[in-house]
């Protein structure tokens, strides 16, 4: 600069004088201090709104590995290629746990369960229940002809419940095969109670959607959002492999893979970002029936008045519980609701009936929630009964 350039405190990186020596022969001593701090606010601005881009597409935006495949298989076929967990025998004694007897034949409608053709009654009743013992009840499956099944794997849902108390527990089903379940109730509490039993899905229902499981991933879909100099397409995204060129992402930390249709003009690298679209319809006409709501998550019609249950004949009451630790035992029932409060058979929880209550707990600590839409409850509800200063967005709460 000049001599009778005015001295300037500088608030520019290194090195911006320099670019400015030409304004200083061009503008008025007296403009050249406004200008240079109008061109530095500007270049710091510029930096300030880079460095928050970069920012973004660090949090939001983790690059993934790209590439170019090309897929021949059809998306009804399953996955052949399995891991070494996948074949050991962990995985083999959980799948045998989990195994679902299947229908015999090719069975019709009208041989399939009937939610409203289905009896059951109490296995050796007796006039008096006391607190402390069981209820067995025989549950006989019948198809919509009013004929006895001859094999299991209906989805049951048994309840044991007094409304006036607002309490209930489940029932622990036990399927013979046979077309017959024993439903196991345990007495918790004394006053008149009611059997309550659901027909979720019927065993031929079950089928279908376990064969849709294994050969329809495609029934959520995604949308892949790619966009270079202006130019934008959209193509269906998901975590298996479709049909014909795709685009491959990897995640460089867990090594996941996700997959979009290729676009026709723009490269893999203009990809942005993706969203759900929606579920799409796998089911035929003939599957509908099975899966409708008339014959799915229906009570079934019971002829047994309420049960007068009495205090507990010993003095002895339930074992005292030890504290809430990770492993302990579940035992059957795990707990059960009275006055419409949780009561664990686990282990000796607390209760919070006071927001004050909660907020004495959780000071001074960071909790992690993981899980799905269950623990989304959880937080939805701790987040309407703590009053908090501070809102969260949804985004992150999910």
């Amino acid at each position: 600069p000049r001599k009778d350039t005015p001295k300037v405190k500088s608030v520019c990186p290194p090195g911006i004088w320099d670019r400015l020596c030409v304004m200083g022969r061009l503008l008025p001593p007296r403009n050249l201090k406004c200008s240079a701090f109008l061109v530095c606010l500007v270049l710091v601005i510029g930096m300030f709104f880079r460095f928050l881009k970069i920012e973004w597409k660090m949090i939001f935006h983790s690059h993934p590995t790209i590439n170019f495949v090309q897929c021949v298989p059809s998306i009804t076929q399953s996955q052949s290629s399995t891991t070494p967990w996948q074949n050991s025998e962990e995985v083999k004694m959980l799948k045998e746990l989990i195994a679902w007897p299947e229908p015999q034949g090719t069975p019709s409608f009208n041989s399939s369960t009937s939610p409203q053709n289905c009896d059951y009654w109490i296995i050796n009743p007796k006039a008096n229940y006391s607190v402390g013992e069981t209820l067995e009840v025989l549950l006989t499956a019948r198809d919509h002809q009013s004929k006895p099944k001859s094999y299991g794997g209906d989805f049951f849902r048994a309840k044991l419940h007094s409304p006036r108390l607002k309490a209930g527990v489940t029932g622990s089903v036990k399927d013979h095969q046979n077309g017959t379940y024993t439903i196991t109730f345990l007495l918790l509490w004394p006053g008149d109670v009611e059997i309550s039993i659901r027909l979720i899905f019927s065993s031929e229902a079950i089928q279908i959607i376990k064969r849709l499981r294994e050969t329809r991933p495609d029934k959520v879909f995604f949308r892949g959002y790619f966009q270079n100099k202006g130019k934008q397409e959209i193509t269906e995204c998901n975590m298996y492999k479709l049909n014909g060129s795709l685009c491959e992402f990897i995640d460089p930390g867990t090594k996941e893979k996700w997959y979009c249709m290729k676009p026709k003009e723009l490269p893999c690298s203009s990809w942005v970002y993706h969203k759900y679209v929606g579920i799409r319809k796998v089911t035929s006409e003939k599957e509908d029936v099975f899966l409708h709501r008339k014959v799915t998550d229906q009570v079934l019609p019971g002829q047994i008045p309420a049960i007068r249950v009495l205090a507990r004949k010993s003095s002895q009451g339930e074992p005292l519980l030890p504290l809430c630790t990770s492993g302990l035992p579940i035992p059957d029932p795990s707990g059960f609701y009275y006055n419409d409060v949780w009561t664990s058979r686990v282990c000796s929880t607390k209760k919070f009936p006071k927001p004050s209550n909660v907020v004495t707990c959780l000071r001074g600590k960071v909790v992690y929630m993981f899980g799905d839409s269950t623990l989304r409850q959880w937080w939805k509800y701790l987040e309407d009964f703590v009053p908090c200063k501070a809102v969260i967005p949804s985004h992150f709460s999910q």
